[in-house]
């Protein structure tokens, strides 16, 4: 946003392939690619209107046109044989709004709290939310340590 609002539907109106993502922590704080998703739906009906971007429109976005726009679509952004199996399962259970539409519920119902599992390479790294590969209080522990001499060397302490 520090450089303005994407001109989302005139861009996709010029064929032009746009992704989702965050370019940083320090921009958003979250790294929340639903959140992602969530925003730039809602920024692009600012912009241009209600109905410019649907929700299956912005979920294509941060996944296969995504995907297509990193020239890494032979690898990742559909759920093909021999693609990545690169996979977030959702508990719909545990998304906001009624029942029907699943993309909408999705994008707009906080997909990140509905996360169960997620599997990179077809190997789980979350199994019914709970971490397999590290432990989460280690990986805190020791990101707290290095933030103090990171900080210094940033001359930001």
């Amino acid at each position: 946003l520090g450089s303005g609002i994407a001109q989302v539907a005139r861009l996709r109106s010029a064929k032009i392939t746009v992704g989702i993502g965050a370019d940083g922590a320090a921009c958003n704080n979250s790294l929340d690619g639903f959140a992602e998703v969530r925003l730039a739906t809602l920024l692009a009906r600012v912009v241009s209107g209600l109905g410019t971007l649907s929700a299956v429109d912005a979920l294509g976005m941060a996944t296969h046109e995504g995907a297509r726009m990193l020239q890494l679509a032979d690898e990742v952004g559909t759920l093909e044989v021999g693609k990545r199996a690169d996979i977030v399962v959702l508990d719909v259970a545990r998304l906001d709004g009624p029942a029907g539409d699943a993309v909408t519920r999705v994008v707009f119902g906080g997909g990140s709290r509905a996360v169960r599992d997620v599997l990179v390479d077809g190997e789980f790294l979350v199994r019914n939310g709970a971490l397999t590969k590290m432990d989460a209080a280690e990986v805190r522990a020791k990101a707290a340590e290095q933030l103090g001499p990171l900080l210094e060397r940033a001359h930001l302490a």
